[in-house]
């Protein structure tokens, strides 16, 4: 079976953690196991085309999901998104 792997993309090192700690709360909530990895790195932030739109959120190599740009995503947030992609099937956990 695969491992998921969800990755957070953020300008803002804090905000990143922030978010890492609402991300895993809601992962608990929905029964969600998967790798949560942060990064802030312009570099890799440009070749996700990401810069000026984080945070982001990037399942599995998906394609990037924002919610509101320069501000955290709160948990219900986060499990809105998870609801949402489930319903649509662009995730499958």
């Amino acid at each position: 079976m695969k491992r998921h792997e969800i990755i957070l993309l953020d300008e803002d090192a804090e905000r990143i953690n922030e978010c890492e700690a609402n991300l895993r709360v809601a992962m608990a909530h929905m029964n969600i196991d998967a790798d949560v990895k942060g990064y802030s790195e312009f570099p890799y932030l440009t070749r996700c085309n990401a810069v000026g739109y984080t945070p982001s959120v990037q399942i599995d190599g998906g394609k990037l999901w924002q919610h509101t740009i320069g501000k955290s995503i709160t948990v219900k947030q986060f499990e809105g998104l998870f609801r949402r992609l489930r319903k649509l099937g662009e995730i499958d956990f």
